[in-house]
């Protein structure tokens, strides 16, 4: 089994499941990408759609509507029992 695909698979689920506009602005973006020859199946000198999505993502982390990885990252490590102190970490900072 490909564990990378396998985490990226997740991290994919989860940051469209953030926000409930994520998944048909990719869908769209890719679509588009597809029509216009932007993104093709094979192999070659232009994006796949896997990159297309990759820049979808970072563009809706850039406008601060989905979290940026690091907070991500944080909030999976911190263990529940520290939520008895105020998290004063903004999850776009």
């Amino acid at each position: 089994m490909n564990r990378s695909s396998y985490y990226m698979s997740k991290l994919l689920w989860s940051l469209s499941s953030i926000d409930n506009r994520v998944a048909p602005l990719v869908f769209v973006i890719r679509r588009w990408a597809r029509e216009a020859s932007i993104t093709q199946s094979t192999p070659g000198p232009w994006f796949s759609n896997f990159q297309m999505t990759l820049l979808v993502l970072f563009y809706l982390q850039s406008i601060e509507i989905l979290p940026k990885l690091n907070y991500i990252n944080e909030q999976s490590v911190t263990p529940s029992s520290s939520s008895s102190s105020q998290d004063t970490t903004s999850p776009n900072g």
